[in-house]
């Protein structure tokens, strides 16, 4: 992408805006604040956060199949490292373990769902519950049908808005269970869970 693109692309003026945005408002600001309106703004904050977990996540996407592409054969490597979590953790943070963790629920809420990324970078669910969400729809069994996928999706972004993460592990589980065509294979995934 030529440097002209860049400043027209809508992602990197996004980025820029946010840190000149940040840049006006010191951490300083917050004493003084009404202790209700401080406590309304962290949830928006938090709502904020997990837009911006959204676009990291596909972010990271994006670097993963570079890399993929490049590996084979496809074009340059992007970045250093041996793999996408090294470059993510090169670039900011050294934490490889986080950034692995980042590639792995990026590519896992691709392959798995179809409603948690929107759901996630609207800002209604948390980075953890979009993990949740990922995983309950990858241990249903292979014969589940289209729509009971996204009926069983639908359910738990619902149950997102009222279960604590516990008891949204616990939904998720149980409906898994539902799909499963044998008590050996329920059986099987409780104690996994335990």
């Amino acid at each position: 992408m030529s440097v002209a693109a860049l400043d027209t692309h809508p992602v990197p003026a996004c980025v820029h805006g946010l840190h000149a945005l940040l840049d006006t408002v010191p951490t300083a600001a917050w004493d003084g604040l009404d202790p209700t309106e401080v406590r309304r703004l962290l949830a928006e904050i938090g709502r904020a956060e997990a837009r911006l977990s959204a676009h990291k996540m596909a972010a990271a996407r994006v670097l993963e199949k570079a890399r993929k592409a490049a590996a084979n054969g496809d074009g340059p490597r992007p970045g250093t490292g041996t793999s996408t979590g090294a470059t993510i953790s090169f670039d900011f943070g050294g934490d490889r373990g986080g950034a692995d963790a980042l590639v792995n629920t990026a590519q896992r809420i691709e392959e798995q769902t179809s409603l948690v990324e929107n759901a996630l970078a609207a800002g209604v669910i948390t980075t953890k519950q979009a993990d949740l969400i990922s995983r309950a729809l990858a241990r249903l069994p292979e014969d589940v049908t289209a729509e009971q996928r996204e009926r069983c999706e639908e359910t738990l972004l619902k149950d997102a808005q009222r279960l604590t993460l516990k008891d949204l592990h616990r939904r998720a589980a149980r409906i898994t269970e539902v799909y499963k065509a044998k008590t050996e294979e329920v059986d099987a995934d409780e104690d996994e869970i335990l």
